[in-house]
């Protein structure tokens, strides 16, 4: 199991890590990553789909995708180049930016929101 994290002062992320298993810590404009003898750290201003780690949902999105990728033994070196290559742009955001806005880390919203899948629990009425 791995944990992630925006809150380096998170107890329970400590408590985890503290008995050698894996996390993930945002902590300002890095994520810290460590798993098994791995200690290493991503920069956000090399994941420019973060923009310099002011979009925090996408921090988020990007904290997910590498214990996602650890879980399925994708090395680091190919998590780091992953993560930078995928660009700002308003064609692969889900929200329209304006570089204004961009460049502040703010995320202009107006799009009509999609229907969320639902799950079928086997429980009619």
């Amino acid at each position: 199991m791995l944990f992630f994290t925006s809150n380096p002062d998170n107890p329970i992320v400590a408590a985890h890590k503290a008995k050698g298993r894996p996390v993930i810590i945002h902590d300002g404009r890095v994520i810290n990553i460590s798993c098994d003898d791995m200690e290493k750290t991503i920069d956000l201003m090399d994941v420019p789909l973060t923009n310099n780690g002011l979009f925090t949902f996408q921090v988020q999105n990007v904290m997910c995708a590498v214990a996602a990728a650890l879980g399925l033994n994708v090395p680091f070196n190919t998590i780091r180049a992953a993560l930078g290559s995928f660009s700002l742009l308003p064609t692969r955001c889900p929200a329209a930016l304006t570089s204004s806005n961009a460049q502040r880390g703010l995320c202009d919203c107006r799009l009509q929101p999609q229907p969320r899948c639902s799950v079928d629990t086997g429980q009619h009425a």
